[in-house]
């Protein structure tokens, strides 16, 4: 697929809580990462999907992004926006 060099699509689900945005990968996953967002580092969220495949594009203040597939992209974005709001 053009673009997606070097890269590799590792499955898992999304999890918002009142200060972070974490990462859990699927058990089926050869690699199965869990990590986490504070939500005071989050730079910018952006909807990138393309296509049908719904994407969401988180970047923090160091500089370093990650980009997820999921639906309710506009969804997410504003709840991820209300919880940062709240800090």
């Amino acid at each position: 697929m053009p673009g997606r060099k070097g890269t590799e699509g590792i499955g898992g689900k999304l999890v918002l809580t009142s200060t972070a945005l974490f990462f859990e990968g699927h058990a089926v996953n050869r690699v199965r990462p869990q990590f986490g967002f504070p939500l005071g580092e989050i730079a910018s969220l952006s909807d990138v999907s393309r296509g049908l495949s719904r994407q969401l594009r988180v970047e923090l203040r160091s500089g370093v992004h990650g980009r997820f597939v999921v639906w309710g992209v506009p969804r997410l974005i504003a709840a991820i926006e209300e919880a940062r709001a709240a800090l």
